[in-house]
């Protein structure tokens, strides 16, 4: 299964909008965009999982 990152991100947009997951991005001194950190939410609890470079 092959996956591009734009259907990777109409995939998290709709899981955010569903309460699933919120999206926080990590930056650098300079306000580079270094990482987007995934927070899931099950059972009322939130795993914060780093997924990649934005």
């Amino acid at each position: 299964m092959s996956y591009d990152s734009g259907s990777i991100t109409r995939m998290l947009d709709r899981l955010e909008k569903k309460g699933f997951l919120s999206r926080t991005r990590s930056e650098n001194s300079d306000g580079q965009c270094l990482l987007v950190i995934i927070g899931v939410k099950l059972d009322g609890s939130k795993e914060r999982v780093a997924i990649g470079e934005g």
